[in-house]
């Protein structure tokens, strides 16, 4: 959809843009078959006779004698100019914006135009464009353009529509008249005229939202409102008028709706004619975004450049969506285009859809043209808890330092305390807390008082009311690391990925001790093929310490595996593995206490943007384990493909995703791993950009929940976004509802939506209108239908 302004709308994932119309010349004519409308009184456009040519002028007060938002009336006599206080939208070159209609003409009789023009001035930095429709056999035809013109004869009726753009500071652009001449047409009708035919299809709907925007006829949308967008300003219908109208049929329920403004994702694809304005390689009735998403058209992005994260070829206005159709998420509908004559094509595929993640731009898989990320985090959705404890808290050491975002997962004002330790056991220093309902904040080692300037320890947040808490670790020309906080200890941990100079990656392992008494804290290494090496470390209460496996003489250059790390006499422990590379890249994430048989992973790529990934995979029993691994997305049929996997015992295993021949390429999806009964598995999600210097992760096996909290979400904040990936586990649909709220805890846009069973959703804030520019803050997403889900949450910046 086009909304004016706004952004392009939610993301259900998301994908909405401003209309911003193509470059045309200083002044552009754009024809159009229209339905006549009353004559309000006003006098109609001049038409004058001339031997046998006539001509015919929508003079200066005609232009605007229909409707009109956005320019100055009070001018009318003098031509067609901006208001004073236009409309506007979010487009840099041209954020003022006015439309008008004119009246109507009715020309004598059948006709053929023979020639348009345009009397006008388009200042610097302005821009002026002009559409005319005619009316031929009782019906209106769409817009067109001037050099998409069809043969304009037996015309009875003409109409022009004319849009005014303007930059800040630039002068209005000016229409005064449009001008045509026209000859009786001397056809005849054939006298059997085959019934008209409205053709239906069956096609991917998205739900508009953006209450108080302005679509691109002037409607200003109301809650629960009525309209639909189609991706052509071909068939736009004036503010209010039917002239356009599509039945929607869904699952037993139809409604008949106007069109009323432009999208989704393009704007000049009429997938509808047989003779579209652009992509006419395309068969008709395949939009250009459904090409691009299930079959890679044009790199699998839209006429601008965008990734198209959902095929959607319709968006519905509220009261389409949910009230007149009952949909709660995103889905296939079949809409018959009532002013088009042709026959209903054959019935199509409606496959099970999973969004993809837009984080970066460019064309799949070529890193020369996909700019590439400076930085990336990731991290689980948090568990709420008290206390909640932060393992590894840096400043300043080797140019590292931690921050960490503090979430009110609950409707009532709360407080507490961090208390920071250092790696005796100390407390270095406390920083009080405040938050208010939903609120949120972030807090470094540089807001405790009486702290230095070199700090290396852990912390502690105490709070008599649950909050849920994420740690980012940055370094100057470095990535970001990021893991959540540990709201559970426990006396054996499962880290299923660790490393010594594997590819130039090597890792960290910082283990804090929660017990009120010292304790040992043991790890072990292992290969695929069983333990290698292991290190103990006498930690005192609430202190870590740092097991550094490049420091290990026991462990092998280029050793990857995995570890488990164990308290000697029952404290409960926790433990983050930070992984880095001399290339930049870095990686955080907190050990898991306990296997499972079911693992879920919400996110995954096969050379998608650039973006790969791999799942390792822990074994925590002694004997080998087998696995199931069910991956879906795009390109892959419902409800999945599967392959079978053994786990050595006590040891790991990798599964790449670029290495699946399962796997389409330029793939995005996710991935349900189930062990045998009795199984205990843990994993680790990978995920690394081909340049190799930036990279998420997240890990596998925490306990699922039906609330999941996301202590840190932004949009274009610094560089900074964040996608929310929101992954259903369980054979059956599951609902949910997703909030945003702003760091004071304003709730800034709720929504809801439905998964599908293994499916799952990503929700980005760049593609949400309803969150601002500069937004940050925070998320909960709750299962409404009782069924747990999973959430994961990367970062990225540019």
């Amino acid at each position: 959809m086009v909304v004016l302004p706004g952004q392009p709308a939610r993301a259900r994932p998301a994908r909405r843009r401003v209309w911003s119309p193509p470059l045309v010349r200083a002044v552009a004519c754009f024809f159009f078959l229209s339905l006549a409308h009353a004559g309000n009184g006003i006098p109609p456009p001049a038409v004058t006779a001339q031997s046998d040519q006539s001509r015919f002028e929508f003079g200066p007060s005609d232009l605007s004698a229909g409707t009109a938002a956005g320019v100055d009336q009070a001018r009318a006599d003098r031509g067609l100019q901006l208001a004073p206080e236009p409309l506007t939208r979010e487009d840099p070159a041209y954020p003022r914006y006015g439309i008008a209609e004119s009246q109507p003409i009715e020309l004598p009789g059948p006709s053929t135009v023979l020639s348009m023009s345009v009397d006008g001035d388009t200042p610097s930095g302005s821009r002026a464009e002009v559409w005319v429709r005619a009316l031929t056999d009782g019906k209106w035809s769409e817009w067109y353009e001037l050099g998409n013109l069809p043969p304009l004869e037996g015309v009875r009726t003409l109409q022009t529509r004319v849009l005014l753009l303007a930059g800040d500071g630039a002068a209005s652009p000016t229409v005064r008249a449009v001008r045509g001449r026209y000859e009786p047409w001397s056809g005849v009708r054939a006298a059997q005229v085959a019934t008209p035919l409205a053709p239906t299809v069956t096609l991917m709907a998205t739900r508009i939202g953006m209450v108080g925007k302005t679509t691109a006829n002037g409607h200003v949308i109301v809650e629960r409102d009525h309209f639909v967008a189609l991706p052509s300003k071909r068939a736009l219908s004036s503010n209010g008028a039917t002239d356009y109208m599509v039945q929607i049929t869904y699952r037993g329920k139809t409604t008949t709706e106007p069109v009323w403004d432009i999208g989704p994702w393009n704007i000049s694809d009429d997938y509808w004619n047989d003779s579209r304005e652009r992509f006419n390689d395309l068969p008709r009735w395949t939009s250009q975004a459904e090409a691009a998403f299930f079959n890679g058209y044009n790199g699998g992005r839209d006429a601008t450049g965008r990734l198209i994260i959902l095929p959607n070829s319709i968006d519905l206005a509220d009261g389409v969506f949910m009230d007149e159709l009952g949909m709660t998420a995103n889905d296939w509908v079949d809409v018959t285009f009532l002013w088009v004559n042709a026959p209903t094509p054959p019935r199509r595929p409606t496959p099970s859809v999973t969004p993809k993640t837009p984080q970066v731009t460019g064309t799949v898989g070529t890193s020369s043209n996909v700019p590439a990320p400076s930085k990336a985090a990731g991290y689980n959705a948090p568990p709420p808890g008290s206390p909640v404890f932060l393992p590894l808290i840096i400043q300043d050491p080797n140019g590292w330092s931690s921050s960490w975002t503090i979430q009110n997962p609950t409707a009532n004002p709360m407080g507490g305390v961090v208390e920071l330790y250092d790696s005796s056991g100390a407390m270095a220093g406390q920083q009080p807390f405040g938050l208010g309902p939903w609120a949120s904040d972030t807090y470094s080692t540089a807001d405790v008082p009486g702290m230095g300037s070199s700090f290396s320890g852990s912390a502690v947040l105490k709070s008599p009311s649950p909050v849920a808490v994420t740690v980012t670790e940055d370094r100057p020309g470095m990535d970001r690391m990021a893991y959540e906080g540990i709201s559970t200890g426990a006396v054996s941990l499962a880290a299923p990925l660790v490393a010594k100079d594997n590819g130039g990656w090597s890792s960290g392992v910082q283990v804090q001790n929660l017990g009120p008494v010292p304790t040992t804290a043991r790890i072990t290494y292992a290969g695929a093929s069983g333990p290698v090496a292991d290190e103990s470390a006498l930690i005192a209460p609430m202190a870590s310490h740092t097991f550094f496996q490049p420091a290990n003489a026991a462990l092998p250059r280029g050793f990857v595996g995995s570890a488990l790390v164990q308290s000697s006499n029952g404290q409960p422990i926790a433990a983050v593995v930070a992984n880095t590379t001399a290339t930049g890249g870095a990686t955080a994430y907190g050990a898991v206490p306990t296997g499972t048989e079911a693992l879920s992973a919400p996110l995954l790529y096969k050379h998608y943007n650039d973006w790969s990934s791999g799942i390792q995979l822990q074994n925590l029993n002694p004997s080998p384990a087998r696995a199931t691994v069910t991956y879906q997305g795009t390109g892959l049929p419902s409800p999945g493909m599967s392959q079978s996997v053994v786990v050595p015992g006590g040891g790991s295993l990798t599964l790449y995703q670029p290495a699946e021949a399962v796997l389409p390429e330029g793939w995005v999806g996710s991935a349900r791993i189930v062990g045998d009964p009795g199984s205990r598995l843990a994993g680790v999600v990978s995920e690394v950009h081909a340049s190799g210097s930036v990279a998420m992760n997240y890990v596998l096996g925490r306990s699922l929940a039906m609330t999941a909290a996301a202590p840190l979400v932004m949009k274009a904040v610094d560089g900074w976004n964040a996608s929310l990936q929101v992954q259903n586990p369980n054979p059956v649909g599951v609902g949910i509802a997703l909030s945003f709220y702003t760091e004071d805890g304003d709730l800034v846009h709720s929504m809801p939506d439905a998964i599908e069973p293994g499916g799952s959703r990503t929700y980005y804030p760049p593609t949400m209108p309803e969150i601002p520019v500069g937004f940050k803050g925070s998320a909960i997403v709750q299962s409404t239908t009782g069924q747990p889900i999973a959430v994961v949450v990367n970062e990225t910046s540019r």
